[in-house]
């Protein structure tokens, strides 16, 4: 502080050269190596950045809030193809009959939390009896890692299950932890939402979004934090209400990774099978 004050103008001007030209550049640098390297396949790079700049700006003025982020854009510009959204499409089958805008607000919820963790979900309407006409093309298409099904059941369908009243949703996995198949239970969606006095399309989202991450997922899915926590409580309402209800940052790895390798292995069947009709 005294050597501040009795510091003659010259003097302070180089030291605040010798800041802006060498010290802020190495620091936010080494900020960007900290907080937003990128050396598995499925980092969010949404997370990444927005966790490092929350962490800046409590620490640091706005001049090195914009070197930050003008090197980090320089040091991230070679992982975008890594970076871009995989994407995955869910065939849905509304057995329960939930009316067209609660099933929009439930896919929008859904789609915003995979959105999140890398993955841009895309939705196709499926019907569920003969009688109907036909719908989404895509209903008609094999089901894959990339492709999965969610059917919204009424009680009169999931008493079948025979699981306790608290369970909200099934996922159907093989014994190796497969799976294509997942189900909500929208009778007791709609008790929860009573009870908890929540919105039952936010619950309807959130509930089909983690029976889904079951499929993503695998076996042994559950987790004691974020999307996938096996029970619900207060917190994860009030979480699921505030839209902060997520995937882990490990869990979107996990996924991603799953998701792009089975894309390139269909990449590379297709690129086989083309070049065998040449």
């Amino acid at each position: 502080m005294y050597a501040a004050q009795h510091a003659g103008p010259a003097h302070v001007a180089a030291v605040a050269a010798l800041v802006l030209l060498y010290i802020l550049p190495a620091l936010a640098a080494w900020i960007c190596r900290k907080y937003t390297e990128q050396p598995k396949v499925g980092d969010t790079a949404p997370h990444a950045v927005m966790s490092a700049a929350s962490r800046l700006s409590r620490v640091s003025q706005v001049v090195l809030f914009l070197a930050f982020g003008s090197t980090c854009a320089a040091q991230m510009s070679s992982g975008d193809v890594e970076l871009s959204l995989l994407k995955i499409t869910i065939s849905v089958y509304n057995h329960a009959e939930v009316s067209p805008e609660a099933l929009a607000t439930a896919e929008h919820r859904a789609e915003q939390i995979f959105r999140r963790a890398g993955i841009a979900a895309v939705w196709a309407h499926c019907r569920v009896s003969e009688a109907e006409a036909p719908r989404d093309q895509m209903c008609g298409e094999p089901l894959s890692p990339a492709h999965l099904a969610l059917r919204i059941l009424p009680q009169s369908m999931s008493a079948h299950f025979n699981f306790s009243d608290t369970t909200f949703g099934a996922a159907m996995l093989s014994p190796e932890g497969t799976g294509y198949y997942s189900y909500v239970f929208q009778d007791r969606v709609e008790q929860l939402a009573r009870d908890s006095h929540a919105n039952r399309s936010e619950i309807l989202g959130h509930v089909a979004a983690h029976e889904i991450g079951h499929l993503l997922l695998g076996s042994n899915a559950h987790s004691q934090m974020g999307i996938m926590c096996a029970n619900w409580y207060g917190r994860q309402l009030r979480s699921a209400a505030m839209g902060t209800l997520l995937f882990t940052p490990q869990e979107s790895q996990l996924i991603r990774a799953k998701l792009l390798s089975w894309t390139r292995q269909e990449e590379a069947l297709r690129s086989s099978a083309n070049s065998s009709l040449k």
